[in-house]
């Protein structure tokens, strides 16, 4: 989703200052109306405006079988680290569940998904470097927890950490803009070079949130939503 971001407090105080007119505006009829349009079409970007500041921090859905049973919990992360917790917190904890089910919710593009704000932003990629800023994934945040740890990360890799938490054949639904698109340097070609079994989809073009839910318009045929795969 591509939205521009209008500073809250300019945003909040032209709102005010726009609803005290209230209706005895002095200014003839004429006017008034064409107030009332420009009052109405701000009103609608600023609600998009903060519809897209919702959506900066990802949702995360992370469905985990264990004993037979799937959970799913929900989380809303602010950065990549906090994305590494939520799809790998609970399972790690619990060596005998995988997780079956992941659905990441946010901004993205050319198969990149951002977390955080326009100014303050970060991105997560499927690029295979040895750059941490650019490393496949959550590589980066990986191998910061294996140094904390006092361990090796070429004993225990990312690699190695997603094919050992994640079923199989788990269900991988990235739900931002152009998901589908990036070839090998996106976030669903990454998941599906580690998950070669796995169901990985993603969208080829923008997709529009219910506002302030976790559901989706796909506007097809501009956008359709399609299974990755590595050809």
């Amino acid at each position: 989703m591509e939205i521009a971001i209008t500073p809250v407090s300019t945003g909040e105080e032209y709102l005010q200052n726009s609803l005290s007119y209230g209706l005895v505006d002095p200014r003839p009829f004429i006017d008034y109306a064409a107030y009332i349009r420009d009052l109405i079409a701000f009103q609608i970007r600023y609600a998009r405006n903060k519809l897209g500041e919702y959506y900066d921090n990802p949702f995360v859905m992370v469905g985990i079988e264990s004993d037979g049973n799937v959970t799913y919990n929900t989380y809303q992360v602010h950065s990549r680290w906090e994305l590494y917790q939520a799809i790998f917190g609970q399972v790690l904890n619990d060596p005998f569940s995988k997780i079956v089910y992941l659905n990441i919710l946010g901004h993205g593009m050319d198969g990149y998904l951002f977390i955080g704000s326009e100014d303050d932003w970060e991105a997560v990629t499927g690029q295979m470097e040895t750059d941490p800023e650019d490393s496949m994934l959550l590589t980066r945040e990986h191998n910061e927890l294996m140094d904390w740890m006092g361990l090796d990360p070429e004993d225990f890799s990312f690699e190695d950490l997603v094919k050992d938490t994640f079923a199989p054949d788990a269900t991988i639904e990235l739900t931002f803009c152009y998901s589908a698109t990036g070839g090998t340097d996106s976030v669903g070609y990454a998941f599906k070079t580690l998950l070669p079994d796995a169901k990985v989809y993603g969208a080829t073009g923008k997709l529009y949130p219910i506002p302030y839910t976790t559901t989706v318009i796909v506007p097809w045929p501009f956008t359709k939503w399609v299974e990755i795969k590595l050809e």
